[in-house]
C-alpha cells in the first residue's frame, strides 16, 4: 500500500505540474492531497492520525477555496485554459471578480505551500510521517505549489493591474513573515524533523519574496533556488530518518552522544546544512 500510495502521490505533483487547465489543476491538488493524508497517517499511531487530520483540514479548506476561485474566473472568462483565460483578462481588465477568484486559488496554494498564516500543518505532518514521505513534502511538494502560483501570475494575470498590486505588495509582505517565523520557530524546536519542516517554511518565505517581484531575473533564482532546497532538504530528511531509524528517536537531547559512530551520517549533515545556509 506504501508503494502504491507514494507513485499515486508522485504521479499528482507531476501532473499539478503540467497541467495548463485549472480545473485540471483541482483534479491533482485533490489528488495530491488525498495521497499525501493517506502517507501522513501510513504509521496509524494516535500522532501520525492527529498529524493527518490537520493536514486534512487545512488543505481541505484550501480546495474548498481552488474550487470556489476556479468558479468565479471560469463565470468571468467563459474558460479553464491558461493561455485562452489570459487572453480574456487582458480584454477585460481589472475587474472585482477576477481579483476575488485569483485570491481564493492563491489562498488555496498559499495553503498547500504552508505559507503564514497557513504554515502549522506542515511541522505537525513532517513529525509524524514516514521519513521518505517527508523528503517528498517537503523536497517537491510544497514548493511546485509556488511553482504553480508563478505560472497563474505570469501566464493569467500579468497584465491585470489590481492583480499585480497584490502580488507586488502582499505576496511580499506574507513572504518576508514566513521567512522570519519559519526561521525563529526552526531555531526553537528540538525535535529534528519539527525543525527541518520549520526551517522549509522559512525557504519557501524566501522564495515567495521571488515570485512576487515578477521579474526574470528573481523568478529564474527561484527555479535554481526550488531545485537546489529540494535536493539539499531531502537528504536531510533522510539522514533524520537514518537517526529515526537506528537510534529510535529524532529528539536532540535523547540523541546527545549517540551518533559518534555514524560519521558518514553526520558528515553528510553538516555539508547538506552548509548548502542549506
Amino acid at each position: 500500500h506504501f508503494q502504491i500510495l507514494m507513485l499515486l502521490f508522485l504521479a499528482a505533483i507531476v501532473g499539478f505540474c503540467l497541467t495548463h487547465d485549472l480545473f485540471n489543476l483541482f483534479v491533482w491538488f485533490e489528488l495530491m492531497s488525498v495521497a499525501g493524508f493517506a502517507l501522513t497517517a501510513f504509521p496509524l499511531g494516535k500522532s501520525s492520525l492527529e498529524g493527518a487530520f490537520n493536514f486534512t483540514i487545512t488543505n481541505g479548506l484550501g480546495s474548498f477555496m481552488m474550487l470556489s476561485g476556479i468558479g468565479l474566473l471560469y463565470a468571468r472568462t467563459g474558460t479553464l485554459d491558461f493561455t485562452q483565460m489570459g487572453r480574456v483578462v487582458d480584454t477585460i481588465g481589472s475587474d472585482p471578480v477576477l481579483s476575488a477568484g485569483f485570491c481564493l486559488v492563491a489562498t488555496a496554494l498559499l495553503t498547500k505551500a504552508a505559507i503564514v498564516p497557513f504554515h502549522m500543518w506542515l511541522s505537525d505532518a513532517h513529525a509524524v510521517a514516514p521519513s521518505p514521505v517527508s523528503v517528498i513534502f517537503s523536497g517537491i511538494m510544497v514548493s511546485v505549489a509556488l511553482l504553480v502560483l508563478a505560472k497563474i501570475v505570469m501566464q493569467i494575470f500579468i497584465h491585470d493591474a489590481a492583480v499585480m498590486v497584490l502580488v507586488h505588495s502582499l505576496l511580499t509582505w506574507l513572504g518576508g513573515a514566513t521567512a522570519v517565523i519559519g526561521g525563529l520557530m526552526a531555531w526553537a524546536q528540538r525535535h529534528l524533523k519539527r525543525l527541518l519542516a520549520f526551517s522549509t517554511i522559512s525557504h519557501l518565505g524566501i522564495m515567495l519574496i521571488g515570485i512576487a517581484t515578477v521579474a526574470p531575473a528573481p523568478l529564474a533564482g527561484f527555479l535554481l533556488y526550488l531545485f537546489g532546497h529540494g535536493l539539499v532538504k531531502g537528504a536531510l530528511f533522510m539522514i533524520a530518518g537514518i537517526l529515526l531509524a537506528l537510534r529510535a528517536s529524532a529528539d536532540e537531547i535523547q540523541l546527545y552522544g549517540k551518533g559518534r559512530d555514524l560519521w558518514p551520517a553526520g558528515l553528510a549533515m553538516a555539508s547538506a546544512g552548509l548548502l542549506l545556509g
